[in-house]
């Protein structure tokens, strides 16, 4: 328990918020760079709670290191970078737009605002793993599963067919444990 710990405090002592305010777009994602915020969120803290899988769509901009392959009618592409169209024309409009709803995860989860966090315009995998690592560690309100099928998966009763749903203002201690939980036993 105490590597993730590390992990974490690793994290965000490389990504603090003051560091994500000041975020540039070779920052936020690039091909090759295993410093980036997005490498980080994906790669470096796994042990977390994964988001891998899927396309860099989930970013909601990326770098490509080849030409775009085919069209995508949610995708728009620059000379370099491919953006999730609903972020804007260009890709300086989609990064300042795919910034500020992060900054807007890390603010509502400072203030324990989960239902706004709900209705930011990220991927669900972005935002909860975003809104789990900057939370209170000491009074957590999200747990590390970040994709809706797999926390029904996770909360499946074995001997039945009912789901139970996990409120997310359960008790501190019920969402640690949870956590703790799943990181140990590696559900994902």
């Amino acid at each position: 328990m105490n590597d993730l710990k590390a992990v974490w405090d690793e994290f965000l002592s490389r990504w603090s918020k003051e560091k994500v305010e000041q975020l540039t777009l070779e920052e936020y994602i690039d091909v090759n760079n295993k410093d980036t915020l997005a490498y980080w969120l994906e790669h470096k803290t796994k042990s977390l709670g994964s988001i891998r899988g899927g396309d860099s769509s989930k970013f909601g901009i990326y770098r490509r290191n080849r030409p775009p392959r085919g069209e995508r009618s949610h995708i728009k592409h620059g000379e370099v970078y491919s953006w999730v169209t609903r972020f804007g024309d260009t890709e300086e409009k989609a990064f300042a737009q795919v910034k500020n709803s992060i900054l807007q995860v890390i603010n509502c989860i400072e203030i324990g605002d989960i239902k706004t966090i709900q209705t930011i315009e990220l991927a669900d995998t972005l935002k909860w793993k975003i809104a789990f690592l900057y939370q209170d560690a000491n009074d957590p309100k999200v747990i590390n599963i970040f994709k809706r099928d797999m926390l029904r998966d996770a909360c499946l009763i074995q001997q039945g067919i009912s789901l139970i749903y996990i409120k997310i203002f359960l008790k501190k201690e019920v969402i640690s444990t949870f956590c703790n939980m799943v990181m140990k036993f590696g559900i994902l």
